[in-house]
């Protein structure tokens, strides 16, 4: 069940942090890329209580101006 979120989740913490140790250009917009398209699958591929968790914190964040 958490197999595959973690997978994709571990793989854009790594491309992140490529992205900021590269010394490259395209190395580091390379590993931008994929950091992106991995947070986006482990978003996807998050159990439902998770989704529902960082649904919650945005909207109270968005309603909320005193967090801002």
């Amino acid at each position: 069940m958490f197999l595959p979120f973690l997978v994709a989740f571990s793989i854009a913490c790594f491309a992140i942090y490529v992205a900021n140790v590269a010394k490259e250009e395209m190395v580091e917009i390379f590993a931008a890329i994929v950091a992106i398209l991995s947070f986006v699958a482990s978003l996807i591929l998050a159990p439902w209580f998770i989704q529902i968790a960082l649904l919650i914190f945005v909207v109270v964040y968005w309603c909320t101006p005193i967090l801002r």
